[in-house]
């Protein structure tokens, strides 16, 4: 399960992938808008999953520690 926390807050284990982290959006919502934010994100997070880079590797082992905690 994913969900949504406050990086201030939060202290439990998970992965931070907000805007400074490797996976974070490169694209602000003040210059592209909401929409256009998260469409230019999506293809920006798709080519670096194809590139089998860093990205890829952290989707990897994030995909890892879900299906064992859903064991």
């Amino acid at each position: 399960m994913i969900r949504v926390e406050n990086r201030r807050t939060y202290r439990g284990d998970g992965t931070y992938i907000g805007r400074p982290s490797l996976p974070g959006n490169p694209y602000s919502v003040t210059a592209h808008g909401r929409q256009e934010a998260i469409r230019l994100y999506r293809r920006w997070l798709w080519g670096r999953i194809l590139e089998r880079g860093e990205v890829c590797d952290l989707k990897r082992k994030m995909a890892q520690c879900a299906a064992t905690a859903s064991n």
